[in-house]
Order: C-alpha cells, then structure tokens, then sequence
C-alpha cells in the first residue's frame, strides 16, 4: 500500500508528464494551405515566431512574393488598452481553426486566437472566392472580460510581399494610376495603392476598405523599408480609437491583396474592375444602370412643381429614364414635410406624372445637416454634434449638423423609411455634412453621452452609423439604389471600397457645364480615368453635365463611362439634340443590356492629365472583348487616335460607328499590340460598338 508522498509524488509526475504532452502539442507548428486556383497562400503558426506566412503565389505568373526568410509582420496588429498586441507568439496563443466553402464557391479560413495580455479572442478570416486572384482578409476582435477595452493602432492585414528585386519597383497611389514612390504612406485620396516590377509587370494591388478618412495604407514601411504592405485605420491624422464593451465583438473592415502582370490578359485593368464589382461592391452592375435625370442644376434648392411639369416629359423624351427631385422639395432640413409654396399639390402628382412616362422615382435627402427649427434638434438637443467648446456645430449657414453616433440614427432610418415607402422611391440621393466636412469646417464630436466616448471615438463611430443606415435601408427596401454623395463621407470627390460596401453608387462631383468655357465633360472625363480601374465606373455619378450646353455627342460619349447623370434645363434643348440622345442612349442600353461592359476599364490617349489640346477616350470592355469605345479629339489638330489595349483576347471583332454606321473588321492582335483609328472630317467625337465577328464558311 502506498503511503500520501508516493502518492504525491504519482501525481506530480502526472502533471509534468500532462504538461510536457501539453506543451509538446502547443508547440508544434500548425500550417495551412489555401488556393482556389489562381493564387494560393500557405500560412504557419509555431511558438517561436507565431503566425507567419510561408508562401504566397500568384498561380498565373508562377511569381512566390514571399521571402521566408525575413522577418514577417505577423498578419495583423492592434492596441488593446495601450499593450500591443501582433500575431507574434509572444502576444496570442492559437486557440483553434475553422474551414469552410460558401455556396458561390469561396473558401474561407478563419484562424482564433487568444490574446495573452487582455481579454481578447482575435479571429483572422481569409476569403478566397472562386476564379479570382486576391484574398480578401478581415479580423473580428471579442471582448471576453467585463471592462471596456480600448483599442487603437488597427492594423487588418500587412506583409512583405515584393514583386522583384528593389531597384526594378515602381509604385502607384490614389486610385491605382497615380504614380508614387516605392515607399510611402496611402490615405483618404489612396483607395487602391500598388507595387510593381517595371521589367516583368508583376505586381501587388491591396484594396483597403477601411471608410474614409479612417484609411491608411503603408506602402514599403515594414521592416526596415523592405518592400511591404500594411492595410490600417489611420492612427495619426484621424487617429482610431474604438471602445470594445464585454462581450462585444468588432468586425473590421477588409482588405485584399490583389495579384497582377501588366500588359497581358493578367493586366489590372482587367483584373481589378471585375474583382471590385464581384467582391466588395454592393451593386453588382447586373442591370442596366439608370440614366438619372436631377433638378439641382440650374435651380439650386429653388424647383418648384411647375417648373417639374414642363420638363419631366423632356427629360423622359431623352431617353432619361430616373427623375431625381434634389434638394428645395423639403419644408425644413431634416423634416418630411413638402414645401407648400414650391408643391402645393405635393411630390405625388410629379411622381405620378414621372411614372407615366416610363421613368423611375428619386428624392434628395440630408441625412445630418438640419435645420434648427426641426423637430429633431428642439426635441432632441442631446443628439447635436457639438465641438469643444460645447456649442452646436453648424454647416454653411443652412443648420444644425446632429450625431450619427447617437440615437438619432434610428430617428433618420425612421424618416427616410417614411418618404421611400410613401413615395415607392427607387433610389435616394444621401447628402450632406457627416462624419467629416468637405468645406473645412472642423470634423468630430465632443458631446458627452454619444456612443463616442471620447472626440477621437466619433470619426469611426459616426462611419459605423453610417454603414447601418445603408445596411438597414437595404434589408427593408431590396430595389432600392442607394446614393452616398461625397459630402456625406467627407471629402471631395472621394469614392472607396467602405461606401461600395453599404451604398450603391456616389455623386462625387460638381463640376460646372454652364457653357463650353467650362470644365464639362472634360473634367467629368479626368475624374473618371483616374479612378476607372480601381472603381466600378457605373457606381460614379459624376455631375453636373447639363442636356442642354453643346455638344451632345461629347455629353452622351462622356456620360457612357460611368453612372450616366444629366442636369439643366431641357426647355433650352433643341430638337435635335433632344432626337440624338434618345438614339444614343438607346444604342447604349441595348449594347449593355447584352454585352457585361464592367469587366474591364481602360482609358485611352492623354488620359493621364486631360487637356483641350489633346484627344483622350476610353474603352469599356467584357471579358470576352466586347464592349464599347469613345474616343474625344477635342480642339487637338490630329486626324488619328492610336492606342493599345493590352491582353485583349485574341480572335476577330468588328468596329460599329455611331456616327455613320460604318463598320470594320479588326483582329484582337491588331488591339493589343496597338490600333490607328481615324477621325472623319470634322468629327469630334468617335463611339464603336465591339462585337465578335460572325464568319460565315
């Protein structure tokens, strides 16, 4: 019989044995393989170095990115209550792995871990969806404790992924086309930043889809200036802060890691537009997109019903087939109420008359900005966002702007559900001063008592609200086009992957057409070939063109390569003009409606830096090379166009002119290695439909 210290003993040696078992199966590196056939990742997480990316290769080009032998940044970074926290070892330990495949095809891998110095479980997701060459990542953080957590310094996804040797690289910013250096710091303007081997044309694109002016982007900043990346939340200029209460859980934004070879059929011309649309964009683009009458322009806030009257059917007789009533229906900012003096029968007769002439139902709508005799701000003065020194902060003399990060964002979803079912809307127009104002006026809320608990706290928060009212507004009206303009996310002519996510499509622009002494199309264009590639281009309303300022071929030809939206006052229309865009118009709808056009975006001639001086175009194309191209001499001299449309796929095509019905025969060849296309006369303005060439034998 054994006394109590043998027994003792017995169990200490237990326990060891238990523990060095324990510590043998936590030690032991854990790998995964992910792949869905045009690019695969292999990830490792050991008790050394923690998680660790192995390999990541581009299937298509053959091209591994990763070096293992340096050092890796461990897939992501946070701050939790001022402690660092990485996939390093030292701060996580692995707690467990999950795979799956979603019902399009998507693989996914979500890797859990737990932090070692807060009460947090960090789960990283992978998504790889089927035939596409990026993996999407994001990261959900749970508070486990029964404190709040602060966390900061967010970043989703980093690596050092190099496309060749240092001295062969070049770098793009803003939407993909800016050229940059090989090491530098993306924010609000950098949606799409790149890095290239200008001998091979391999690269790396990540798409950040943190909101606004929360982005930061670093490019070749890891580890000692290495050829690198790191998708963040901006920590310094709009510095992240996010208050993590017990058991909460915080769903990042994502990021992708895209890979490319430019001038083959790998380019990310083709590439990166289909990638967006399938993967990050709300609107898918399945549809032909609206042609988009709307009242702002010439009467700023002054329309009124009869003025409605006489053009709705104008508009209608273009071929416009959505009326957008913009701001000026309302009694007060931020109140349902119809002015009686501007619609003294209401909005329902225009509607109604609209609807009679084959045209869809839309409404202006400030979300924020209100105005100070609304219900809302006297009832609710609680909700104001109020600046440091405790007053009301106010916007551009037209009120008061209230809290996203507050109840009243229920109170606004309530209002607007109101008018888009008591008018079956079929599409919105968000507006107005939010999170961040693009007019110079100080951003953030100091009030105390908002879902912000601190003034830094408000950027995100007042995002995070922003991306409810989207979300909300789609799960209660399906068919509904909702429009998040640029002052409603907070910068001039910003458009990125967070207001893809929750909205539908962004008037990003206001550019004058008064006349041909202003910037017009020209300028619509420039906007449009900076972000072509990176943006899906039907989700860009870029205003203000007006039907009636001249010429209405370079108006129409410019309007087909985005979000088709048109302005003015049609009673100056002339006949004629009037006739040509209802023929174009139609051309386009039905070339669109059998041709998927937003595959691939590329832009043509002196695309770069637009001018007068020089023609410019653009091409839209499908996968299978059909599509669409405008080409605009401008007041340039030159009787040709040349230009190159790389890894454009092989096979015989036709060239369909709008202008005379001309048709000619091209070969694919000929359009990838580069194409001489001639001006008529005195045209200005060349439209040619891309079709396959039918051979008969």
């Amino acid at each position: 019989m054994r006394n109590k210290v043998q027994d003792i003993l017995f169990l200490l040696f237990i326990l060891v044995l238990n523990g060095n078992i324990f510590a043998e199966q936590t030690s032991s590196p854990k790998t995964w393989d992910i792949s869905n056939g045009m690019i695969s990742k292999r990830i490792t997480f050991n008790s050394k170095q923690g998680l660790k990316v192995l390999a990541w290769k581009d299937l298509s080009t053959g091209h591994n990115f990763i070096d293992p032998q340096l050092d890796q940044c461990n897939e992501f970074q946070l701050s939790a209550d001022k402690k660092s926290i990485s996939g390093s070892s030292q701060d996580v330990s692995f707690k467990d792995s999950r795979r799956s495949e979603l019902s399009d095809g998507t693989q996914t891998l979500e890797l859990t871990f737990k932090a070692k110095t807060a009460p947090l479980n960090i789960t990283v997701h992978y998504e790889l969806a089927k035939d596409q060459p990026a993996i999407r990542q994001f990261l959900t953080i749970t508070n486990t404790g029964n404190t709040n957590i602060l966390l900061e310094n967010l970043t989703i996804s980093c690596g050092m992924i190099t496309p060749g040797l240092e001295r062969d690289l070049i770098a793009f910013g803003g939407y993909g086309e800016q050229p940059r250096e090989t090491y530098f710091t993306g924010r609000v303007n950098d949606v799409l930043v790149m890095l290239e081997n200008a001998k091979t044309g391999i690269g790396w694109a990540v798409l950040n889809e943190a909101p606004g002016n929360m982005r930061r982007t670093e490019v070749g900043q890891l580890g000692m200036w290495h050829p690198s990346f790191a998708a963040m939340y901006d920590t310094d200029l709009f510095p992240f802060q996010r208050t993590l209460a017990p058991q909460e859980t915080f769903t990042t934004a994502g990021a992708s890691v895209l890979f490319y070879q430019r001038n083959t059929a790998f380019d990310p011309h083709w590439r990166i537009p289909k990638y967006v649309r399938e993967r990050i964009a709300h609107y898918k683009s399945e549809q032909n997109p609206n042609w988009i009458y709307n009242t702002w322009v010439p009467w700023f806030g002054a329309i009124d019903a009869r003025t409605l009257e006489n053009i709705i059917p104008l508009a209608a007789s273009n071929g416009m087939n959505l009326l957008t009533i913009d701001e000026g229906w309302q009694t007060l900012l931020g109140q349902n109420d119809v002015s009686p003096e501007r619609f003294p029968r209401g909005l329902e007769p225009l509607f109604s008359l609209a609807t009679s002439q084959g045209m869809k139902r839309g409404l202006w709508y400030s979300v924020s900005l209100i105005d100070q005799n609304a219900k809302d701000y006297i009832e609710h003065p609680d909700w104001v966002c109020r600046d440091q020194n405790g007053m009301p902060r106010l916007s551009q003399g037209q009120g008061v702007v209230m809290c996203l990060a507050s109840p009243y964002k229920y109170q606004v979803i309530d209002r607007l559900s109101e008018v888009i079912k008591k008018y079956s809307l079929d599409y919105v127009k968000l507006d107005l001063t939010t999170v961040f104002n693009t007019y110079g006026e100080e951003p953030g809320c100091f009030e105390q008592g908002h879902e912000h608990l601190a003034k830094r706290e408000s950027s995100q928060r007042i995002y995070e609200a922003l991306q409810l009212l989207g979300d909300t507004l789609h799960q209660r009206f399906p068919n509904l086009v909702i429009d998040y303009t640029f002052e409603l996310w907070g910068e001039k002519h910003i458009i990125d992957y967070g207001l893809l996510r929750v909205a539908d499509t962004d008037s990003l622009s206001n550019s004058g057409d008064d006349s041909n002494n202003e910037p017009g199309p020209l300028q619509v264009r420039t906007l449009l070939y900076q972000r072509g590639m990176a943006i899906p281009v039907e989700t860009m309303l870029i205003g203000n063109l007006r039907g009636e300022t001249p010429s209405w071929e370079e108006h129409v030809a410019t309007a087909i390569g985005s979000g088709p939206i048109f302005f003015g006052d049609l009673a100056k229309q002339t006949n004629g003009d009037s006739a040509h865009y209802q023929d174009w118009i139609k051309r386009y709808q039905l070339l669109r409606s059998k041709v998927q056009i937003n595959e691939g975006f590329f832009p043509l001639g002196s695309w770069k830096q637009p001018r007068s001086n020089q023609w410019d175009g653009f091409a839209r194309l499908a996968h299978t090379g059909e599509g669409i191209i405008a080409l605009f001499r401008n007041d340039s001299k030159t009787s040709t166009a040349h230009f190159v449309i790389p890894g454009f796929p092989s096979g015989d095509f036709t060239l369909s002119n709008w202008n005379d019905n001309v048709v000619q025969n091209i070969s694919g060849a000929d359009l990838a290695k580069g194409v001489t296309i001639a001006f008529s006369g005195a045209e200005k303005v060349k439209v040619m439909e891309i079709h396959k060439r039918q051979i008969n034998h």
